[in-house]
């Protein structure tokens, strides 16, 4: 590492090539292809800054690094597409800790950023979902990083990941195996990214998983998942089936409407957490936020 890194890392406080990838949005990518026992291939997409920064690093110098689980060769199209969720999310996110688990940080948006305050017409994502640290995912992480003890040496599966928190927690506290699941492929991608940001590794998946019997599974998360009625009923009878093989079911959700009261007889509150004030602002009025357990 060159001494103009660290003149550099003196000035700003910069002291990692993952803290340098969560400042820097990236100017350039390269793909490459590294296969897995004959099973898959692991695509890693590294990208670097820009040729100004290079010059003041000492060249050359990797910044960011995606890895994503595909069982096929991607094509051409694939690989380019995953350059781009890279790029995209670095250049419209910041590193936050401002959330329930400071111990974490993740690439969100938050209100410096010029996608908070920007017109349908102009956000390059369709539902960025997991750009914010929804309050279910916080009450999940915030008990799991406090209370090891309930995923270690388990096989914990995170459905609707979103930016991955929970993913994060469960492997930083042990978990034997943690599989991060969304339908959207750019929450795989900011989970990914986020992971390399706290030093761990996470396997991902973005199979629909909701309705199947997830039986390598003894521990499932779900955060923020009680939005809609019709999609409530249909989640909360997956969930009462597979919790009568035996599974621990955690549900992190700050009270929306999806939560009724007849299903939260079937629930035990387990923790509660007052929002940080940025929180409160990003949840139009939530100023809590909970964890529950299927009975």
């Amino acid at each position: 590492m060159s001494q103009r890194f660290h003149n550099f890392a003196r000035e700003t406080g910069v002291v990692s090539l993952r803290a340098l990838a969560a400042e820097w949005p990236p100017c350039d990518a390269s793909t490459f292809l590294y296969p897995r026992a004959n099973v898959g291939f692991f695509v890693s997409v590294c990208v670097a800054p820009s040729a100004d920064k290079r010059e003041l690093l000492g060249n050359p110098l990797v910044v960011c690094c995606l890895c994503v689980f595909v069982e096929e060769i991607p094509d051409i199209g694939d690989t380019t597409m995953l350059k781009d969720l890279a790029s995209l999310i670095v250049k419209h996110t910041v590193p936050s800790r401002r959330h329930l688990t400071p111990e974490l940080v993740l690439r969100l948006v938050t209100p410096e950023c010029p996608l908070w305050r920007a017109k349908e017409d102009e956000i390059p994502f369709k539902d960025p979902f997991w750009a914010f640290y929804w309050p279910g995912g916080q009450a999940t992480a915030r008990y799991i990083l406090d209370n090891g003890e309930l995923v270690k040496g388990r096989r914990v599966l995170d459905i609707g990941c979103g930016c991955g928190a929970g993913t994060i927690a469960a492997v930083k506290m042990g978990a034997s195996r943690v599989v991060a699941n969304d339908i959207d492929p750019y929450a795989i991608a900011a989970t990914s990214i986020n992971a390399i940001l706290n030093d761990v590794a996470v396997e991902t998946n973005s199979n629909d998983l909701i309705g199947t019997k997830c039986e390598e599974f003894d521990t499932i998360l779900i955060g923020d998942m009680f939005y809609d009625e019709e999609f409530a009923n249909v989640l909360f009878g997956w969930l009462q089936g597979v919790r009568g093989e035996g599974k621990t079911i955690l549900i992190g959700d700050p009270g929306r409407h999806g939560l009724t009261e007849k299903r939260r007889q079937h629930i035990e509150l387990i923790a509660k957490y007052n929002l940080p004030p940025e929180s409160c602002i990003e949840n139009h009025g939530f100023t809590e936020t909970s964890l529950w357990k299927l009975k």
